[in-house]
């Protein structure tokens, strides 16, 4: 099953495009057809969809189920690291 990412938020039962890069994808490749399940993932969950219409520049999904909350493989370190400047070094 394809996944696609979505950036706003879903809810069951939502109709939504795909975005422009993921719709020539899918227009292009002429792989998925209407009525094709394929997973739709946000920044906070994912969902069951299926294509319900593929236009020239665009494809519609509709949302069928939640699947649950995303899982996030990898959660990044971040050191933060501050220098002080010593007072010498200013004066002209």
């Amino acid at each position: 099953m394809r996944k696609f990412f979505v950036r706003h938020k879903l809810s069951v039962d939502d109709i939504t495009h795909l975005s422009d890069s993921d719709s020539e994808i899918v227009i292009a490749e002429k792989v998925l057809k209407i009525e094709d399940p394929i997973e739709v993932e946000t920044y906070e969950k994912r969902y069951l969809a299926q294509i319900i219409d593929i236009k020239k520049n665009s494809v519609e999904v509709m949302i069928l189920e939640e699947l649950g909350d995303r899982e996030s493989e990898y959660i990044p370190s971040i050191t933060i690291v501050q220098s002080l400047s010593n007072d010498s070094k200013f004066n002209f």
